[in-house]
Formats: C-alpha cells, structure tokens, sequence
C-alpha cells in the first residue's frame, strides 16, 4: 500500500506523518530505516524529527516488502575472491539489489557489511533464482565485467529443475514483448520491437516420474527469459507459480524456485581464464 500526502508546512516528518497518516513514532522509524519513505521522488536518509519543507510531496510504503536476511551466509556463501571480483553462491529469496521499498534486506547492503568492503554490482539473479553472482571491487572492474557481457565473453551455464519430461536438446529462440511488467510474454515468431531470447539446452535428465533436470546455457540476458522459454514450452520450473508451477516450494514469505546458476567463465583482457562452479543445487 502506498500514500501520497503534501507537507502544509515546514514540521518534523514524525508530525506529517502522524497527523495525515495515523502513523506513530516506532512506524515512521521502521520505515524510515528500511527506506519506504520518499520525499519529492527521493529516498529520505534523515531521522524522523528534521524538518521537512512546506510543500514536499511525500509517498510512504506503508507495507514495504520484507525478505529473510539470515539467508545469506557469510563466509560460507563466498565462492572466489581476489582483487577485482567476489563471487558468491546467492541464496534464494533474496534480492540482489535494493528494492523501491526496501533498501537494508537485500545481498548487496548486506554483503558490504559483512564483508566490510564497497561493493559494485555486474549482473542480476531473480529474488528466487540460487547460485553464482558476480559483484566488482572497483567501479573499474564493474565495466570491464559488463563489457564481457556485453560481448557474450561470460559464459553462464544454468540448471533448473522442470515440470514434465520430452524437454528438446538444442538452441532455442524466442521473442520477448517489450513490456516491464511481469510475467513476461514471448512468441516464436518474430515481431518488430520484440526483443530475441536465445538458449542453448545442453542436457535433460529425467530425475522422476513428473520432473526433468535441464541445463542450460544462457545466450541473451532478457529478465525472465529462462522461466518464460521454458514456461512457453509448457515445462515451468518447479516453484515459478509467476510462469505455471503449481508447486510453491516454501512458506509464502520466502521466493524461491528452482533455477541455479552453477558455472561462470570468463576471460580477462590479459588472458586469463576465470572458471567457476557454484555447489549443486539440491531440488527439495
């Protein structure tokens, strides 16, 4: 839920909020400290008692998402580290990155401060998705990684576990709606302004009666685009309710599905050849 409200006048954010929202001291600083309240479109970093100016348009998330932050285990997550790059094995149910409303339970703030290092992101898992995730020491060493990426110098090599057997070995190709919303939507046929998603399906194994393992290369990096390839050809991931499961794989509070990225290899500009292999995923 989310409110937008106008300051009368120049007062404590405390008292704004109180007076138009009913919200008491311990709300506006819980929701203060997870970053839930903007003013004229930014973030507020202040303390509940600032002042806050005549004719600031503020918008509270008043019921900002939460996820688990001891899900993330630290040193035991940590996958490589040297100079340039720390490589972890992200758990599901978190986010990578900040979220609009929830800006301490995510694995970038929480990694920095185990870690107790700035860190920079290069790619993006989804808040279910589990395995390797790549994270710059240096701003320098955040573009050269997006420039391998750019190029298709990152090879990502994903396994996720599938409703259904008959799963076809080989490249697949679709076509991604250009639209932000989720779910996405892609076709077989190509449209103008639709955008392709291309995977490479290197192995199926059938694990039971009702489930396939596949592993799969990722060639383009469309949001989404393995759980919808794979959801259009009628095999959903086991958990992914978004894209067909039927399954939901934990409590309704924790994202997760089964889709792992388990190796990354890349080539630096000198050369070297960075192969990494995240644990395997256990299907539960």
């Amino acid at each position: 839920m989310i409110k937008h409200i106008k300051s009368l006048t120049s007062r404590p954010l405390h008292e704004t909020l109180f007076e138009q929202l009913q919200l008491s001291r311990e709300e506006v600083s819980h929701l203060l400290d997870l970053g839930a309240i903007y003013g004229d479109g930014k973030r507020l970093v202040c303390t509940q008692t600032e002042q806050v100016p005549a004719e600031t348009v503020l918008r509270v998330h008043l019921r900002p998402k939460r996820f688990e932050p001891t899900l993330l285990k630290w040193p035991e997550c940590r996958v490589f580290e040297d100079d340039s790059y720390l490589v972890i094995n992200k758990p599901s149910g978190l986010p990578v990155h900040p979220t609009l409303d929830n800006q301490k339970e995510n694995v970038l703030a929480l990694l920095q401060i185990k870690s107790e290092q700035k860190l920079f992101i290069t790619h993006r898992l989804d808040v279910g998705t589990s395995g390797l995730l790549v994270f710059a020491k240096t701003e320098t060493a955040q573009k050269n990684f997006n420039d391998l990426l750019m190029n298709s110098k990152v090879r990502k090599i994903y396994k996720a576990l599938v409703h259904g057997h008959g799963v076809v070995a080989g490249l697949w190709t679709h076509y991604m709606e250009p639209s932000d919303r989720a779910p996405r939507k892609v076709t077989m046929d190509s449209r103008p302004g639709w955008a392709p998603c291309r995977i490479q399906v290197l192995d199926v194994t059938e694990v039971d009666a009702h489930h396939s393992e596949v592993t799969i290369q990722l060639l383009t990096g469309r949001t989404h685009q393995i759980r919808v390839q794979l959801s259009f050809a009628g095999h959903p991931i086991v958990g992914d309710q978004m894209y067909g499961s039927p399954i939901l794989l934990t409590p309704v509070h924790i994202e997760q599905i089964s889709l792992h990225c388990s190796s990354l290899n890349w080539e630096d500009n000198g050369g070297l050849l960075t192969s990494l292999k995240a644990p395997e995923p256990i299907w539960s």
